[in-house]
C-alpha cells in the first residue's frame, strides 16, 4: 500500500492498494482529485489547486523562453554574428557626425584601416562607403529597437504574472500577450 500525505497538515490524499485479483486500484481520502489534474497539484481550503508559486515560475520561465526566441529571430544565427553586428555597429557609429563626402573621399586604405568591415564591403558591391555605414546604422538601430521592445513585453509579462495570485490568473497573463505589440 502507498499513501501520499501532506507533511504540512498529515492529511492523506491518496492511497494505492492491490485488489485481491492483485491488481492495482485507487482509493482516495481528502477532496476528489478534479479532472484534468492541476499542473502543480496542492490542497488549498480542501480543494485541489496549481500551486501558484511554481505556476509562476514555470510561467515566467516559458515567457523568458519566447522573448528570447523572439530575439534571435532579429539576428542572424551563428556564434561569430553577435562579434559581426557590433563591429559594424561600432563602425556606424564612429562614422556618424562625419559627412557622406569626407567618407567617400577617402582612399581605400585609409577607409579599410577606419572603417574596414564597410570598406570591404562598399569594394565589394561598389557602393559608396557613406551608403554602407548609414545602411549598417539603419540596421543597427532597428534591431536594437526589436529587441527593446521585446524586452518591454518580457518585462511587463513578469510583473503582471508575479502580481496575479490564483494560477488562473496567471495563465490568463500568458495568453493575453500581444507579441506584436508596437508602441507607435
Amino acid at each position: 500500500m502507498i499513501a501520499i500525505k501532506n507533511a504540512s497538515t498529515g492529511e492523506v490524499h491518496f492511497v494505492e492498494h492491490f485488489n485481491a485479483a492483485g491488481y492495482p486500484g485507487w482509493a482516495q481520502f481528502g477532496p476528489a482529485v478534479p479532472n484534468p489534474v492541476p499542473e502543480f497539484p496542492i490542497v488549498v481550503g480542501g480543494a485541489w489547486v496549481s500551486d501558484p508559486a511554481k505556476t509562476e515560475a514555470m510561467l515566467i520561465a516559458q515567457v523568458k523562453a519566447e522573448a528570447e526566441r523572439r530575439k534571435m529571430l532579429v539576428r542572424s544565427p551563428g556564434s561569430g554574428k553577435g562579434a559581426e553586428y557590433r563591429r559594424k555597429r561600432d563602425e556606424a557609429m564612429a562614422s556618424a557626425t562625419v559627412t557622406a563626402a569626407l567618407l567617400n573621399a577617402l582612399t581605400r586604405p585609409a577607409a579599410l584601416q577606419q572603417y574596414p568591415g564597410a570598406a570591404m564591403e562598399a569594394a565589394l558591391t561598389g557602393e559608396p562607403l557613406a551608403t554602407v555605414l548609414n545602411r549598417y546604422r539603419t540596421v543597427s538601430a532597428a534591431a536594437d529597437s526589436e529587441v527593446l521592445r521585446l524586452s518591454a513585453l518580457e518585462q511587463n509579462a513578469s510583473r503582471l504574472i508575479k502580481a496575479a495570485s490564483a494560477a488562473a490568473d496567471k495563465h490568463a497573463v500568458v495568453a493575453a500577450i500581444n507579441w506584436n505589440w508596437s508602441p507607435q
